[in-house]
């Protein structure tokens, strides 16, 4: 049996995404941050096979990085991250090493988007997505279990947990890190914190919603409840409002709502729905048991408190109290750092003090307001005519030209998961995130861009 070039490309393709998803574990078992360089090289040999299929074995830049918009957004972005690290390294805000991994996580992911925007063949991009269905099963099920095991008796704590944690503290020695791993309550899951852990399994649904066809209705709903019980179960209370409203607007079709049009589907899905989270409680009460249960809702009550700023008890602060003393907190440090408002203060630890409850201040502290609210603009564009393009395509006003339909639910799907994470924690710049950040943008591109004129890769 002779193994086939595409076969083999999607093979390296599945392990690509495998590495990405789980880089966390493997750097914890390695003992080595090296591990996250191991789905670039991987890369580098699709990029070598790859070239095989070109005349003079030859790929032109031109084609990995146009100019529309969206290629311009993204050299835009390499312009800044390249320029701040290397200002920071000579005046010696950070150190070498710490350049390095700046690279490694906010460059190397580029290379998705050099491939999918117009290498990727739709094999590839199916391999991608089952990839990740795969990857976040394997996180969501981590998840669940050691967030029960450490909330109920007798209370465990994992082999992993210890030894993720005793490398995180290897890799600050010069700070003190969170604790939570050590201690009962909430898991922190298989990656590098509990949102992140969260926001994959979210990744993971809308992954297998996008490769399942819209008839599949039960088994549409079995993914959806499958991964309802694994997010109850973690206690991420931001994935948990990222996945409703995700469901809600493309799996109800709440989304006609910013079409000024509510047809009676809604009104009937939207039953189904609110029938359905009453069967969920049922069953998570039966299953669960009494005690777990009330653990759990608990939980996710004081959550939704704190969001909601309902006070009393221990609680004398809200969300919003949180979300105005860090916008505060930025502007303070604006007037010292002034030219930090027109392109940011970088991609380092330098700077403001990353990692807060307000995703969107750490990310235009990073990126600067003017180019955030371009990136920012410029996705919504992009969601709004996906959006529009995704309706046409269901109701067959355009013929469905080979992959457009799955990879816009993705991507819309996956571009509204940022979103909504902004409004607590930004994860867009996780290690395992970025890179499938890229290739959504690299999923537009290739709908909205120019490669509908390129020849190669039908």
């Amino acid at each position: 049996m002779v193994l086939k070039y595409i076969d083999l490309k999607c093979f390296l393709w599945g392990l690509t995404i495998t590495s990405v998803a789980l880089g966390f574990p493997l750097q914890v078992y390695t003992g080595s941050a090296m591990a996250a360089i191991v789905p670039y090289i991987l890369i580098l040999f699709i990029f070598l096979l790859t070239s095989l299929g070109f005349k003079n074995n030859v790929i032109r830049v031109g084609v990995m990085l146009p100019s529309s918009p969206i290629g311009l957004m993204v050299q835009v972005y390499m312009f800044l991250v390249v320029v701040h690290t290397i200002i920071q390294v000579s005046i010696t805000v950070i150190s070498i090493s710490e350049s390095i991994s700046v690279f490694i996580i906010y460059i190397l992911p580029l290379l998705f988007y050099f491939y999918f925007r117009f290498l990727g063949t739709e094999k590839e991009i199916k391999v991608v997505l089952l990839s990740i269905f795969i990857s976040s099963l394997i996180i969501g099920l981590y998840f669940a279990y050691d967030s029960y095991i450490k909330l109920t008796p007798p209370y465990q704590i994992t082999e992993y947990a210890v030894k993720a944690h005793e490398y995180s503290q290897s890799r600050s020695p010069d700070r003190e890190i969170s604790q939570h791993r050590l201690m009962y309550g909430r898991s922190q899951g298989l990656l590098e914190s509990h949102v992140v852990s969260g926001m994959w399994v979210v990744i993971g649904m809308i992954s297998l919603l996008s490769l399942l066809e819209l008839r599949k209705k039960i088994t549409r709903l079995v993914a959806i409840i499958i991964y309802s019980i694994l997010l109850v179960l973690g206690l991420n209370f931001t994935s948990i409002i990222a996945f409703c409203c995700i469901i809600f607007l493309f799996e109800i079709g709440a989304i006609s709502f910013f079409q000024l049009k509510l047809p009676i589907k809604v009104l009937i899905n939207t039953m189904g729905a609110l029938i359905f989270l009453y069967s969920l409680n049922n069953v998570l009460e039966f299953l669960l048991g009494e005690k777990m249960f009330e653990t759990v809702a608990n939980s996710l009550s004081g959550q939704k408190d704190l969001a909601l700023g309902v006070r009393g008890g221990a609680r004398e602060i809200s969300y919003l109290d949180i979300t105005l003393n860090n916008i505060e907190i930025y502007f303070s440090y604006i007037l010292e750092v002034p030219y930090s408002i027109l392109v940011g203060d970088g991609y380092s630890r330098f700077g403001l003090k990353k990692g807060g409850d307000t995703g969107f201040v750490e990310s235009v502290t990073k990126l600067g307001i003017p180019y955030s609210l371009a990136l920012f603009f410029g996705i919504y564009i992009l969601l709004k005519k996906s959006i529009h393009k995704i309706r046409l395509l269901k109701i067959g006003v355009i013929i469905d030209k080979g992959i457009n339909l799955i990879i816009l639910q993705f991507s819309v799907s996956f571009m509204v998961l940022i979103f909504i994470s902004e409004i607590h924690y930004s994860i867009w710049h996780a290690k395992s995130i970025l890179p499938i950040f890229f290739f959504s943008i690299a999923m537009f591109d290739r709908v909205f861009g120019e490669s509908n004129d390129l020849e190669f890769n039908k």
